[in-house]
């Protein structure tokens, strides 16, 4: 069994993804209107709400900075938004129509990585809104008993190695490491 710890307060739409803070201050949650809501956290209290142009996938704060978090949206863009007093940000594109689902940055190298459809996205330096994306094509696709395709979907996605390889979980497919050189992928390794 487990304890409820924290409830956030009633919203008319689903919370798609939530995160917290280096410090573990605040918590933001991302719902389908596009609204990022930011908590004081355990107290609850809401201290303020901002609005994308998308629905929310995912969230990610970055590592560095406190007041920059990264958003995930539904049709493939990831906003990069600085919290000042009024929030500005801007949008990385992927190049994919898909759901960003999945958010990872390395602090080493400054490579944020983004699991977008199937694939993954590397961005060298997010925070420049002028940066483009490499885009990682999915491993081969995985058959199911009924013959029927199984997208490789990634779900999980952590830096390791000092940023220089990326460890990446797709669902309906084995795990892969990639290995990577200021995100120039040198060689793709599928472990099983």
């Amino acid at each position: 069994m487990y304890d409820v710890l924290y409830d956030l307060p009633h919203t008319r739409f689903a919370i798609n993804a939530i995160c917290f803070s280096q410090d573990g201050r605040v918590l933001a949650s991302g719902d389908d209107a596009g609204y990022i809501r930011f908590f004081d956290f355990p107290l609850g209290k809401e201290l303020r709400r901002v609005r994308v142009t998308t629905a929310v996938t995912s969230l990610l704060w970055h590592p560095n900075k406190l007041d920059v978090i990264f958003i995930g949206g539904v049709r493939g863009n990831v906003t990069v938004m600085s919290l000042h007093v009024k929030a500005q940000g801007f949008s990385l594109r992927t190049g994919v129509n898909a759901p960003v689902d999945m958010l990872a940055y390395d602090a080493c190298n400054g490579c944020l990585a983004a699991g977008v459809g199937t694939d993954i996205v590397l961005f060298n330096h997010p925070e420049d809104p002028w940066t483009f994306g490499l885009n990682i094509p999915p491993p081969p696709m995985a058959c199911a008993d009924d013959n029927k395709l199984l997208l490789p979907l990634p779900r999980t996605l952590k830096f390791s190695n000092n940023g220089r390889s990326l460890i990446a979980k797709k669902l309906n497919c084995s795990s892969f490491k990639l290995m990577a050189d200021k995100v120039s992928p040198t060689r793709m390794d599928y472990l099983a």
